[in-house]
């Protein structure tokens, strides 16, 4: 997860065979803002954007 300045927000790695992942943005103390979320594997990348509004 990046900051819209490309800022690394924070950083996991789960296993290939896992297909969902749930994280509660609270815990990880992210503030209102836009957030560009990455997804990788050895073959494709995904990015998408995040808007937080609290």
């Amino acid at each position: 997860m990046l900051d819209f300045n490309g800022k690394l927000v924070f950083k996991i790695n789960v296993e290939a065979k896992d297909n969902q992942l749930e994280l509660n943005l609270d815990k990880l103390s992210v503030h209102t803002g836009i957030f560009l979320i990455r997804v990788s594997d050895s073959i494709k990348q995904k990015t998408e954007q995040l808007v937080i509004e609290r």
